[in-house]
Parts: structure tokens; sequence; C-alpha cells
């Protein structure tokens, strides 16, 4: 176990673990840093449960989605939501983006679809995949969706 991760997780605790690697600024110093994202997942893994962490590369599901991956954290709020895990509601965390006034359709956009993941994340990775590889859209690949809204629905 990572020493930094040992403890730090209850067992129940509920984890979405972004497996996507963004490297540290003292990586520029250090070109031959490693960075054990295995390691690290396997810990909180094993620390929460193997029921309690939802691990997913948020990045590579964003940036197709909602045009670029500075919308994760948004994306990510909506997983989280979607599966029961903040106290909020979601038009709790909707007037909160609204209010901040920062790209907000954007982030919108990526809640919903940060929702539509955590009810069928494999469905959604298909989508994309396909899209990818097809220049659809994700939204035509789940079979005529055209908002993320819709999809959350299916």
């Amino acid at each position: 176990m990572v020493p930094a991760f040992r403890g730090s997780v209850a067992k129940g605790t509920r984890v979405v673990a972004n497996r996507h690697v963004v490297l540290p600024g003292n990586f520029a110093r250090e070109p031959d840093m490693q960075y054990p994202v295995e390691t690290m997942v396997t810990a909180l893994r094993e620390s929460a449960g193997p029921d309690c962490c939802d691990e997913l590369d948020v990045e590579s599901l964003c940036a197709p989605l909602v045009g670029s991956s500075s919308f994760a954290n948004s994306f990510t709020l909506g997983f989280a939501l979607q599966k029961g895990l903040l106290p909020v509601s979601h038009k709790a965390l909707a007037g909160a983006i609204t209010s901040h006034g920062l790209a907000v359709e954007k982030n919108l956009e990526a809640l919903e679809w940060g929702r539509r993941a955590a009810a069928d994340l494999p469905r959604l990775r298909k989508a994309v995949e396909a899209a990818q590889k097809g220049r659809v859209s994700p939204g035509e690949v789940l079979g005529g969706v055209t908002s993320p809204e819709d999809a959350v629905a299916l």
C-alpha cells in the first residue's frame, strides 16, 4: 500500500477514483518520476473495500462528450451525484454551477454526462468509442439521444 494512502480512507467509504494521470509540477525537474496510479487505486480499493470504489478515466470520457477535459470536475460531481454520494440535490448543484457563472453550459453538460456515466458506464464507454471511430456524436450512438439529460433518462 502507498504510505500516503494507508488508513486515509475508512472501510466502507465510497470512492470515485479518476484514473487519469496528471503529473505534478516537479515532474519538470524529475523527468524519471514515476506516478504509481495502479498502486494508489489499489490502496484506495483495499482501504474502502472492493465494492466501494468506482474507477474511471474521467478525461477520456469528458473530452469527447463535452469537448474538453477541463470539465472533468463537473463530470465527476455528476457521477457522484447520480450514485447518491453527495448530500445535495441535482437542483442545488446545478444552481451552484449556474451562479458561479463560468462556462455554465459546458459545466452543466459535463454534470449530466457524469450522471449518465454513473447510470450505465459500460454503455457510455461504448458510445464514446464508437463516436470516436465513426465521427458521430455519442448521443447518436446511444440511440438518438440529443442531450445528456435524455441520456440519463435511458
